[in-house]
């Protein structure tokens, strides 16, 4: 009373109390009333008492179905779930909070739309690298253990193959079924979708499972950042009919070729836990009503799929940024690897505690464990037992393997009285779990004279390097900008586009022959070489199989070793580095010359240790002796030749020449003879 004056007007509490302006006095008599209707004041605290109760009540009912849905098995979008056209939005929307380059017009123009096309080219646009994506997944049903079922059930096995086929998008050959109709949290027959068809990939994409391939959701995120441009879209919608339905064809069969092998693990899945169940009653570990509903097992199965096997919805947003970058090519693949195949061994290490589940623990273990450290070796064994190709041959064979094979696990081939070889890690589901280790083995065999632990630091440092080069190394669009700009017509392996006494037409004429093979969608260069090799034709002097080609579909390609080639580009004298010594200025490091010409003949020494090693495995493969001295002879390094052959290594030592020219200097400029 003492806040209203005799006029109505208001004055603040001269007590320094709650009630300081007019509308302080309107909230609390909102929430009190006022002397004049006592009933006002009960209806009125009542009722917000009651929304506060009722609001609470919501929100507790909205936590707690949130943890029951977590439980039932983790929708993709960090521990919450969703529809898949929010959860798209979520993650875009997340990602867009990125520096303000990425957003610019000209930036995404002149880096990222032709990054996202390059790489879609290379992957939506190219028949080999189909064929690799699909053939290549069929290993992970080894590594989760679920391969058993081949061997014990195959009726199951074959029933999960053939209801995935019957499940997967595109539908090419014929529609699939429609089955039950299932909507988003309805409670539908298991049984029902489990029969395959469009039901169950629905069900399927809301689990978050399928259409959610790492390569190609890093590829085509790429291309969708950049639809503020907007010709993309002018482009597209010029295209024909027929122009778009194969585009989207080969997309479809891109995410396809993915989603078949999630699928079918997916109906193993299934299948061991309610087997595991089955047994834990039989085994009086449980009793019948504890044994989940039809419906939370299928979702139990997809949630451990979306963990074993790589899926985009789970890379950081830090990664999925990366793309935007002009460097990195394909980040996200070996990011999900790595998430991967940790929650593969974590989780097989959780069940084996579990006494419901301990037997899937164990052949989950194994089956991983069989296939990263089992497969390559055995596959190596298999070839080499196949071409009667001993250990030194092997070897041998590894020492003229191309810069991008070194390191891989290459099984050894001769046929017809020629030694080729197959890159088995281009095939490999599990290549960036295996390589490190190949690296270091690698590093062993060919430093046999080197310490060990050298050897195996060398190799560690080769596979970390092998690991992190999707996200550090230069994209394909700017390292063929890098080739003729920053190094000068050289590429990044140190090969030469053209020569710098090319006429500047020539050099021209090079510069984009070999933007184009760089640059060229549809698996150009595997198709070149099939050409050939169906014409009969050769390629810089190689010739090519067309069984052998054809095998690169699967990526088992068998490629012809060039030891003449290789010999030629390997053998190299390193010359002393005069560097900072011949200016004409006073050298006042007394030790200059002596760290240089000691750091010249250590550079020296590593050379003729490669070399030694080029020749020792050329006469292994049974290289004539003849040819290798004429390749010699040819690059004028006989002397190198006879060194080598006696197995002996002679220094590099001041000539008479650069004498001369150290006491030329001194006496012209008046200045001390560094020697």
């Amino acid at each position: 009373a003492k806040n209203i004056t005799g006029g109505g007007r208001f004055v603040p509490d001269d007590i320094g109390g709650l009630i300081q302006k007019e509308s302080d006095l309107l909230a609390f008599q909102k929430l009190f009333g006022s002397y004049k209707n006592a009933m006002n004041v009960i209806a009125n605290v009542t009722t917000d008492l009651a929304e506060i109760s009722a609001r609470d009540r919501f929100y507790n009912i909205i936590k707690t179905a949130g943890k029951d849905q977590i439980k039932r098995g983790t929708p993709p979008i960090n521990g919450m779930f969703t529809t898949e056209n929010i959860a798209q939005g979520l993650i875009h929307g997340a990602l867009n909070n990125l520096g303000s380059i990425t957003k610019n017009i000209y930036y995404q123009a002149g880096v990222m739309v032709p990054k996202g096309l390059i790489q879609a080219g290379k992957t939506v646009g190219g028949p080999f690298t189909h064929g690799r994506n699909f053939s290549s997944g069929a290993v992970t049903m080894v590594a989760l253990g679920n391969v058993r079922y081949a061997l014990t059930n195959p009726g199951v096995f074959a029933k999960a193959l053939g209801r995935s086929f019957n499940t997967i998008q595109p539908q090419i050959l014929y529609r699939n079924k429609p089955g039950v109709n299932y909507i988003a949290g309805s409670e539908v027959s298991a049984e029902e979708l489990k029969k395959g068809g469009q039901a169950l990939y629905r069900f399927l994409l809301d689990e978050g499972m399928v259409n959610s391939s790492a390569i190609y959701r890093d590829v085509i995120g790429l291309i969708q950042d950049t639809q503020k441009i907007g010709w993309l879209q002018s482009i597209w919608g010029k295209l024909g009919r027929r122009t778009k339905s194969f585009i989207k064809g080969a997309q479809q069969m891109y995410v396809a070729e993915d989603d078949i092998w999630k699928v079918a693990n997916f109906f193993i899945e299934d299948q061991r836990i309610h087997d595991a169940y089955a047994a834990a009653l039989k085994k009086g570990l449980i009793t019948a009503d504890k044994i989940p509903a039809d419906l939370e097992i299928l979702k139990m199965a997809t949630k451990k799929i979306r963990e074993f096997m790589p899926n985009y919805a789970y890379v950081s947003e830090i990664v999925q940024a990366s793309r935007r970058s002009p460097f990195g090519n394909f980040v996200s693949w070996t990011a999900e690897q790595i998430r991967t195949n940790t929650n593969i061994v974590m989780a097989a290490k959780a069940d084996i505690k579990n006494p419901i589940f301990k037997q899937i623990g164990y052949e989950r273990l194994f089956g991983w464990g069989f296939t990263v450290a089992a497969i390559p070796p055995l596959a190596v064994w298999g070839g080499m037992k196949m071409y009667g190709i001993t250990k030194d041959e092997l070897y041998a064979i590894k020492e003229f393997l191309p810069w991008f094979s070194k390191d891989s696990t290459v099984i050894p081939v001769y046929e017809d009285g020629k030694y080729k070889y197959i890159d088995f890690s281009r095939a490999f589901f599990y290549d960036v779990v295996t390589n490190p280790l190949q690296s270091v083995i690698t590093s062993l065999e060919s430093n046999k004279d080197d310490p060990v632990l050298p050897a195996v630091a060398k190799g560690m440092m080769a596979g970390f390097a092998r690991l992190v080069e999707p996200f550090v190394s230069e994209s394909i669009w700017l390292s063929g900008w890098f080739d003729v700009y920053a190094r000068g017509g050289v590429t990044s392996k140190g090969s030469k586009i053209w020569n710098e006494e090319d006429a500047p037409g020539d050099k021209a004429w090079k510069t984009m022959k070999h933007l184009m093979l760089l640059y060229a969608p549809g698996s150009a260069i595997q198709m070149r070489r099939l050409y050939a090799a169906t014409t009969g034709k050769t390629l810089k002097g190689t010739e090519y199989e067309v069984s052998d080609e054809l095998l690169g579909l699967v990526g088992l390609r068998k490629a012809p070793l060039d030891i003449y080639r290789s010999m030629q580009i390997n053998i190299d004298e390193r010359g002393l580095i005069y560097a900072g010594t011949l200016s004409g200025d006073p050298v006042t490091d007394d030790n200059k010359i002596i760290e240089q010409f000691i750091w010249a003949n250590h550079q020296r020494l590593e050379a003729f240790n490669e070399m030694k090693r080029y020749y020792d495995a050329a006469k292994t493969l049974k290289f004539k002796e003849k040819d290798i001295k004429a390749i010699f002879k040819a690059r004028n390094r006989m002397d190198i030749y006879k060194m080598i052959k006696k197995n002996k290594f002679k220094p590099l030592e001041i000539s008479d020449n650069m004498k001369q020219k150290y006491k030329d200097m001194s006496e012209r400029k008046g200045i001390e003879n560094p020697l």
